[in-house]
Order: structure tokens, then sequence, then C-alpha cells
């Protein structure tokens, strides 16, 4: 038997150690390729995201901008038909400041934070009155806002130099049916449908029986609010309608009722 000679090349251990080190740091230069294509989605992802936040945020500053843009030209609106009042009608402005202070506690009483029903034999209103209300059914205009001028009401702290008074003259006449204000719970209050009164159109109105005074008020679609309150002395037409036979409130918070007017 005859042995020929290998001539193939036998690899040593460090050369089979090598060819390992070689698969070895291949393995990890895969890995790292794999590490860096997912650093690289999730830069991606967070890129998107911030993309799709600044998106958010440049919409959410435009929607604020525009509802703040709508409010101000209201607001603007609203105080074009005020001016400040002269040294005579400020001294007859506090006149009024103890009946303001009357008025307002009498519907912290008896309608804020409540639903105030009232409901004739054919028909039925809800009610809804809220602090902000107080100053437009006075008349006024208070640099500070509507809820400041109900609070200074309530304690006594009215700045008269921070009100204003409408144009049209009608501020006095508001003021004048104040101390009336608790007939609107009394049993001589009649409901009427819509109408208009000069140049003010309304849903429906809380009148008095007789010429005294009328709180018209104005439907939102959402609920029904206060909108005007009217010197009837002075208006010799104005719708009668319809008796009212029952008044009561309802607390939103505890549900509780509670009858002014019961038929």
């Amino acid at each position: 038997m005859k042995f020929y000679p290998f001539s193939g090349k036998i690899n040593s251990v460090d050369e089979w150690s090598a060819h390992g080190q070689s698969d070895s740091n291949l393995g990890h230069k895969g890995q790292a390729v794999a590490d860096t294509r997912t650093k690289s989605d999730s830069n991606l992802g967070r890129k998107g995201q911030a993309v799709a936040d600044t998106r958010i945020n440049r919409l959410t500053r435009w929607l604020t901008d525009s509802v703040n843009h709508l409010f101000c030209e209201e607001n603007m609106a609203n105080s074009r038909d005020y001016r400040n009042p002269n040294y005579t009608e400020k001294v007859k402005l506090q006149r009024f400041f103890t009946q303001l202070q009357i008025a307002a506690s009498f519907f912290k009483e008896h309608f804020v934070g409540k639903i105030m029903y009232y409901e004739t034999e054919i028909e039925s209103v809800e009610l809804h009155f809220s602090p902000t209300n107080f100053m437009h059914l006075c008349g006024v205009d208070y640099r500070k806002g509507a809820g400041s001028f109900f609070d200074d009401c309530l304690n006594r702290h009215v700045i008269i130099d921070e009100l204003k008074i409408k144009k049209d003259g009608t501020t006095m006449q508001k003021l004048q049916v104040l101390g009336s204000i608790e007939e609107l719970l009394g049993k001589h209050v009649h409901l009427t449908g819509s109408g208009r009164y000069l140049y003010l159109e309304f849903d429906y109105a809380l009148r008095t029986r007789k010429q005294i005074l009328a709180l018209t008020l104005k439907d939102t679609s959402r609920k029904i609010v206060p909108q005007s309150l009217l010197d009837l002395k002075r208006k010799t037409v104005f719708p009668k309608g319809q008796k009212v036979i029952s008044i009561y409130s309802k607390h939103l918070q505890t549900s509780e009722l509670f009858y002014y007017l019961k038929d």
C-alpha cells in the first residue's frame, strides 16, 4: 500500500481562530447595521412625531387666535354701544349702588346655580342665569369685566370710574326698575312669546301684569338666557302674554326643587 502525500493546506488553529473572528466581526457589523437602521427608523419616528406635534401646535394656536379674534371683535362691537358718563351721570349712578347690591344678592340667592322654570297653561321656559348676565341687564359696561361687576355689586365695591353707560340713554331706565326685580318671583308674572321692542328682538319675555318691568329672554338653541331688562312704564304697547301659574327652581348640583308659585 502506497501513501500519497497530501498536497492541500491545513489551516492552523490560529488561522481557524482568525476566520472565526472574521465571522464574528461580520456578525457585529451586521448587528451594527441593524442597530443603525433601528436608530434611524426610531429617529424618523421621532421626527415624524415632532412634525405632527408641530402641526397640531400650529393648528391649536390658529384656532385660539381665531376665537380670541372673534371675542375681541364682539367686545369691540359691544363697547361701541357705551360711553363714559359725565359728572352728573356719575352722581346718578352712585345713587343706584345700594340697589345694585340688593338686586345682585337677589339673583345670587334665587337664580345663580339653578334652572328657573316658568309655566303657563300652554307652555313653559327653562331660564339659565349666569352672574355675567347681570351687567347687561343693568345697561352698563364694566372695564373689569362682567363677572367682576357682579362680585363688586355684591361686595359694595363698584368703582365708578370703571363704568360706562349706554349711548342710547337706557341705562338709567334699567336701573330704575331694579327695585321691582322681585316681582319676577311673584304671582302676577306673565310669559310672552317672541316680539320686538325698539331695536331689540326677543324670543320670550317675563313681564309683570302691570306696566312695571319685563325681562326679555333669548333662546340660544342650547338654553334660554336673560337678554335685557325693560322699563314698561315708558312702553305703552307690549305683549300681554299668558299668566304664569307655576314658578320653581331646580338646583344644578342637588336637583332640589323649590316652588315660588304653584297652582
